[in-house]
């Protein structure tokens, strides 16, 4: 474990964390587009939490602010709630983010499902969407779905910052 693992410099993938947040934003609004389940997590916060994870040279709380007013754009909620969500989540992950980029995948999995949780959790209190039974039990699944985009995220975000930093 050298240098490299212990210290990455996010301006060598800045490319990359660009077009990772846009193909998220993307996402994003594909799966509001189509009127998908609930049970797809916001993407943008995904990767939102991978950047901010695993570079520490950052702090991401505008890029998160950012990312949010996007999000109230996309999903026509008021203006400032999602980034509201979105700052507060990213701080929390910068607290321990030392920690949480030592843990592997499936270690990581288990705190986005609890910072995802904190997600709904927050999004039911300010939005109170109006769900069925069958989407009510989507909603709070949630959660457990974006810890499996997460095992599938990671690591191939992973392979791709180690390629690029070796060169």
């Amino acid at each position: 474990m050298g240098e490299s693992f212990t210290y990455h410099r996010s301006a060598k993938v800045r490319w990359y964390f660009v077009a990772s947040l846009l193909l998220a934003l993307v996402s994003d609004s594909l799966v509001i587009s189509i009127q998908a389940s609930p049970i797809f997590p916001p993407f943008s916060l995904l990767v939102l939490f991978y950047w901010a994870g695993h570079f520490l040279d950052r702090s991401y709380i505008v890029t998160a602010f950012i990312l949010g007013l996007l999000s109230d754009t996309l999903t026509q909620t008021p203006l400032g709630a999602h980034a509201i969500i979105y700052v507060s989540l990213i701080y929390l992950l910068s607290r321990h983010r030392l920690h949480f980029r030592s843990f592997t995948p499936w270690q990581q999995a288990i705190f986005i499902t609890g910072y995802f949780f904190i997600y709904q959790f927050t999004n039911w209190i300010f939005f109170d969407p109006l769900l069925t039974d069958t989407h009510a039990i989507y909603f709070w699944l949630m959660p457990f779905s974006a810890a499996i985009f997460w095992i599938i995220i990671a690591p191939l975000f992973n392979r791709f910052t180690l390629q690029v930093e070796q060169n």
